[in-house]
């Protein structure tokens, strides 16, 4: 098993093991999950203690789910006034909703605020996977994300395939921070840190 598919079984056995902690942030908490896959898409809707901000303000963060199979892709919607890293972005600055299926790898710049230790992106994708939208203020829906998906990393341009399946068994919330080689906040970044980051079990249809 490669280094991407080792980090990715560990984080889904450590979320799958964690409590829900709410953020000290005003990012909305996560209330509920639902998710509906059928073992070739999956279909969710996270609900959140109070309206999920979609005008930047609340700086740059997201939701997304682990799964128990895979290769350790997460599946993710974010939101960011700063980064243009998805093609549904309208420019840098725009902070519009898009998903995307990422993978994450151990930092040594990056807060020690993971159940995991410090964590960064390693690479993500560019496409939208499938749809993410925010909706009734406190709901976020995604909808027809694919077990396996082909598109363009974002960090380097170079095509890369992402192949999360299904399962998910942890639906987390988290915090993204650019920052520099010298562990600056940067928007010149070389480094996206994922941190502050809690889980809770989602509910699985039949």
């Amino acid at each position: 098993m490669n280094r991407k598919a080792l980090l990715g079984v560990s984080l889904a056995a450590t979320f799958a093991l964690i409590a829900f902690t709410p953020m000290v942030s005003a990012i909305s908490n996560l209330v509920s999950a639902t998710v509906t896959e059928d073992g070739q898409t999956l279909d969710a809707t996270l609900l959140t203690a109070a309206k999920i901000n979609k005008g930047g303000q609340d700086g740059a963060f997201g939701y997304g789910f682990l799964t128990t199979s895979g290769d350790g892709s997460l599946i993710v919607a974010t939101t960011h006034a700063g980064v243009l890293d998805s093609e549904k972005q309208d420019g840098q600055f725009d902070p519009v909703w898009h998903s995307h299926y990422v993978n994450l790898m151990p930092s040594s710049l990056c807060g020690n605020s993971t159940p995991f230790g410090p964590l960064e992106v390693k690479d993500l994708s560019f496409e939208e996977p499938g749809k993410a939208k925010v909706n009734h203020q406190t709901n976020l829906f995604f909808e027809e994300m694919p077990r396996t998906f082909t598109g363009t990393n974002a960090l380097n341009s170079s095509a890369a395939t992402w192949t999360p399946e299904t399962d998910a068994n942890t639906a987390v919330q988290f915090e993204l921070r650019p920052i520099d080689d010298t562990n600056s906040t940067n928007l010149a970044f070389t480094h996206v840190c994922v941190e502050n980051v809690s889980g809770i079990t989602p509910s699985v249809n039949p």
